[in-house]
């Protein structure tokens, strides 16, 4: 009986947890523009949350990005990150278990003015 318990019950149990515990999930999409409107191709798009997790894209042609992560209820603060040579970068931190729309301006590296963007949460 012991080994029979140990066999099929504690793996059971196992993935039960893992699957209870990992169905949170964090998402942000969204576009990312230069000062004048245009869509920025090619930035970096990166949603992190700490210790060590990174998710990383590139915008498309016409701007866009959509990354998103499943996690444990547990998860604290993310951040979103959007960068590309040129540019300055923005960043900004995100509450876990939602889902964002997001749009970003990146001002030139050379202005005065700071990168811009707004990040809200879908319903």
């Amino acid at each position: 009986m012991f080994s029979l318990t140990r066999r099929f019950l504690v793996p059971a149990a196992v993935v039960a947890a893992c699957t209870l515990a990992c169905d949170a999930r964090t998402s942000a999409h969204g576009t990312v523009s230069e000062p004048g409107g245009g869509p920025i191709s090619g930035a970096s798009v990166e949603l992190s949350a700490a210790p060590s997790f990174v998710r990383e894209d590139l915008t498309q042609s016409d701007g866009s990005f959509q990354l998103g992560r499943t996690h444990g209820f547990g998860g604290g603060r993310m951040a979103l990150t959007i960068s590309k040579k040129g540019y300055k970068a923005f960043r900004v931190e995100l509450a876990p278990r939602a889902a964002y729309s997001c749009r970003i301006t990146l001002a030139l590296a050379t202005a005065a003015t700071e990168s811009l963007g707004d990040c809200s949460v879908v319903p």
